[in-house]
Parts: C-alpha cells; sequence; structure tokens
C-alpha cells in the first residue's frame, strides 16, 4: 500500500504496519488516485495550477513524477478528492460542488464536468461519496498460450490458435450489471484478414475477489463467439450474457482463435487484439490489448528420383524422395503434402514412409496429407522426409511417368519397352552331319530399342533331340 505525507511517498506494508520512505513527492497536492493504463500501475495527481502528473510502480518502488497534462480545471481551488473508474479519472476542487472528468488514455488530457454536488465541498470527505455513485470496471487480455521468446514476446505460426483470456474486474464500490445504472459491456476487436471470425472453446468463469481464488463456470456467456463483418464480438449484461459482479468479483473468459494463412511482408507480423469495457451510463471505459508475433515458416519442398536421367521398362522399380525442410524459427503446422502420381495409368497407390514427422492424412488423395515440419534450431534446419516405391506396370501405355510434389516442378521419366530380335543360327545348316560331327549353333537377341531387355527369357528346346547330351 502507497500512501502520502510531508512531501513524501511511503510504502506501508500490511503484514506487520512498517513504513518504507521510498523518495520525495516533490509535488505539492492534496488527493490521487490510482489505476492501471496499459498494464502499468499509477498513481495520478493534480496539481493547483491544473497539471496532471502520474508516478508508476516499478518493482517495490515508484518512479516519476511524469507530467502528462495541463491546462486542467481547478476553478483556482486545490484538487481535494479524486476517485477512478478504469482509466478515467474523476475529481473535485475545493470550494466547489463540481465534479470533473478526465480520460487518462486520451493523447491530451483534458477535463470535462462530468456532474455536480449538492452542496460545496471544503475537502475530499463530501466528494468522496460521490464515488459510491460511479460503478467502476478494469480489464484486461493476456495470451495464454505461444512459445515465449527471450524478450518475452509470445511467438505463433500461421494455422496456430492462440488462446486468449479477457478479464473484467469490478474495482469499484458498486455492483456490476445489477441496474441500469451499473449495466456494463465488453467488446473485442481483432483483425479478420488475420484470424478466423469465431472464437471457439470459450470458457467462462466467476471469481469472488480480483486476484486468485477458485471460480464458477459461468453459462450464460456463449461458448462460441463470432466476430461480426468488421471483426468485433460485444458481450452485454443487459442481453444477460454477462452475469452480475459484486464488488471485488471478476469474471475470465477464455477462448481460441485461429490464425488464418495470410500473406505480409518482411519475416515477421503482429497480430494485435483490444478488449473494452464500458458501463455506459456512467461514462466509464476501460482497455487493454493483447500482441503476439506472427513469423514465418520458410519450407522448401523437393521431390527427387532414382531413376531421374534414366529410362525404364515394365518391371523397374522407382524410388521417389519428398524432401520438407524448413529454414524458419517457428515450425510449419499442418503442411499441405500433394502429389499427383496416381495421375499415371496404372500405377498402383504405394506405402510411404515418413522420418521426422507425422502423415496425417492421403498424399496422393485429392487434399493431399498434412504434416508438421518442425522448426530450425540453431543452424540446423527442421527436415521431414517422405518415401516410396513404384514398380513400372507391365504393358505400361504411356511414354513417360510424369509427377510433382504441391504442382511443383515435374519428374519426367521416360518408359520404354525393348524391341528384341531372337535368332538361332547352326555353322552346319544345309549341310548333312553323321555321328561325330560338331554342330555349332549361335542365339542372337537383339535389341533396336532404347530400353534394355531386363531378365529377357530364353529357351532352347534342343534336348528334345533324343541322345543329345
Amino acid at each position: 500500500m502507497y500512501v502520502a505525507g510531508d512531501n513524501n511517498i511511503y510504502r506501508l506494508s500490511l503484514t506487520n504496519g512498517t513504513a518504507t520512505d521510498i523518495g520525495n513527492r516533490t509535488l505539492n497536492h492534496a488527493d490521487w488516485g490510482y489505476t492501471e493504463i496499459n498494464g502499468k500501475e499509477r498513481f495520478y495527481l493534480i496539481t493547483n495550477n491544473g497539471t496532471l502528473y502520474y508516478y508508476e510502480k516499478s518493482g517495490l518502488g515508484l518512479i516519476g513524477p511524469t507530467q502528462a497534462g495541463t491546462g486542467l480545471t481547478t476553478d483556482g481551488g486545490t484538487v481535494v478528492a479524486i476517485f477512478m473508474a478504469g482509466t478515467n479519472m474523476f475529481y473535485n476542487p475545493s470550494g466547489t460542488n463540481k465534479i470533473y472528468k478526465v480520460d487518462l488514455t486520451a493523447t491530451t488530457p483534458t477535463s470535462i464536468l462530468f456532474t455536480t454536488l449538492d452542496n460545496t465541498t471544503s475537502s475530499g470527505d463530501g466528494a468522496r461519496n460521490y464515488l459510491q455513485l460511479i460503478p467502476n470496471l478494469a480489464v484486461g487480455k493476456e495470451v495464454l498460450n505461444g512459445t515465449l521468446d527471450t524478450n518475452g514476446q509470445r511467438i505463433f505460426s500461421q494455422g496456430d490458435e492462440i488462446k486468449y483470456r479477457l478479464v473484467i474486474k469490478n474495482s469499484g464500490n458498486y455492483p456490476l450489471g445489477a441496474d441500469d445504472i451499473s449495466k456494463y459491456t465488453v467488446s473485442d476487436q481483432v483483425d479478420l484478414n488475420k484470424v478466423e471470425s469465431m472464437a471457439t472453446n470459450v470458457v467462462a468463469k466467476k471469481f469472488t475477489t480480483l486476484t486468485g481464488g477458485t471460480g464458477t463456470i459461468v453459462n450464460s456467456v456463449p461458448v462460441t463467439l463470432a466476430y461480426d463483418s468488421i471483426g468485433k464480438f460485444e458481450l452485454t449484461s443487459e442481453s444477460g450474457k454477462l452475469p452480475r459482479l459484486e464488488i471485488g468479483e471478476r469474471l475470465e473468459i477464455e477462448y481460441n482463435l485461429k490464425i488464418k494463412a495470410y500473406n505480409f511482408t518482411g519475416d515477421t507480423d503482429n497480430i494485435n487484439n483490444t478488449v473494452i469495457g464500458k458501463i455506459p451510463n456512467k461514462q466509464v471505459t476501460s482497455s487493454g490489448q493483447a500482441s503476439v508475433v506472427i513469423l514465418k515458416p520458410m519450407v522448401i519442398a523437393l521431390k527427387t528420383s532414382n531413376k531421374t536421367g534414366q529410362i525404364v521398362q515394365s518391371g523397374d522399380e522407382i524410388i521417389y524422395t519428398l524432401t520438407l525442410t524448413n529454414s524458419g524459427k517457428v515450425p510449419s503446422n499442418n503442411y499441405v503434402v500433394k502429389d499427383n502420381l496416381l495421375t499415371n495409368p496404372g500405377i498402383q497407390k504405394p506405402a510411404v514412409t515418413v522420418v521426422g514427422g507425422t502423415l496425417v492424412g492421403d498424399i496422393f488423395g485429392e487434399s493431399g496429407g498434412t504434416v508438421t515440419v518442425p522448426a530450425q534450431v540453431g543452424t540446423t534446419p527442421g527436415v521431414v522426409t517422405i518415401t516410396y516405391k513404384v514398380t513400372v506396370p507391365k504393358d505400361y501405355s504411356n511414354a513417360t511417368i510424369i509427377n510433382s510434389l504441391n504442382s511443383g516442378p515435374n519428374i519426367v521419366i521416360p518408359v520404354e519397352k525393348p524391341m528384341v530380335t531372337a535368332l538361332k543360327a547352326s555353322n552346319k545348316t544345309g549341310q548333312i552331319v553323321q555321328s561325330g560331327d560338331e554342330i555349332i549353333y549361335t542365339l542372337t537377341l537383339t535389341n533396336s530399342g532404347k530400353a534394355p531387355s531386363n531378365n529377357y527369357v530364353v529357351k532352347d528346346n534342343l534336348l528334345t533331340n533324343p541322345g543329345i547330351q
């Protein structure tokens, strides 16, 4: 807990009551207010001349002051009461009955008259009572999965699902969703060029504390969340989709959102999503943003054959090897592998052997199969190999076997039929022989084709003559 006194800032331990001086305030003021801006815990104050400052929490201490704006209305008095509602600050100058509002997220914060009190106040006590009439909420958004890099960023690749958590806290002194004054909304904005339009696996839980604890399932929140044409969904307490939150309670909504396969320049891209919580009737707004980094897998698919540059014939075996090499820093999830081998007539679908990954589906099917190609580790790329063997059919009708991987370059292997002429001759043809004469036979096999005749059958019926050895 932080308190101010004698121009100093003290950190007060709630466990033992000791106070530690963590720095001089340097600024004279009567009150300050605490809130979170983009995940930063800050204490805001207004000096008598209308200048807006904040101190920011850093570790166990505070840093600042940092000037955030000038020219705020003080009506010539001292700001004696400050109270916060999300990213809006409300304050009351002494000697007035006016409550002013400041949007702390504005580029140039200004003060507008928000309401008036029944009586003029000279201290913060009367003005602070107005806090009971202003419901307050704080919202945030975080990413629960992905690979955490050295810079603390969450890394994903296209096709991954991002698991988000929305957090809505009732940080005020009035129940949220209890009546028309405190009805609230939560909306989420995404880029539909980068993510799908339907959030799935939605789970909502309500907690009785602002942090920690065990939540209970909230069934009023839909199990899927559909984004509209501009990439936005909105839940409201008025429609019954958001539950009533008592003082000090919080609501957490977790869901998955799939990243599309989309084109972008460079090696990385960012997906930024913004959640906004509002209490419309009290002009209270809080927002939070979650950002992830998308890396491109860099996969090169190559198909080779052990018969490239050769001529084959019926009965020959051809070995094909598909090599998928990823030199990117993220895996290529569900990489599509499609081989058009079976467009060649008579070719039977072969069995495949996969090394380095798990194949899902059929690479020879209409949609192909998928495999995850691992990321490069150090200087070693991620590699998946798929091999299979094909036997050239008997009486293959085409002049070539043509096929490719993922519509890439064709591997063309000529198929030739051998053209063999078999001739048998003898040195005694046309002559008469007798016992003891020697006959020389010559078998000549001549192939006029472009392919060798493998395993050509040669059969001679010489031994059908009686007594021939």
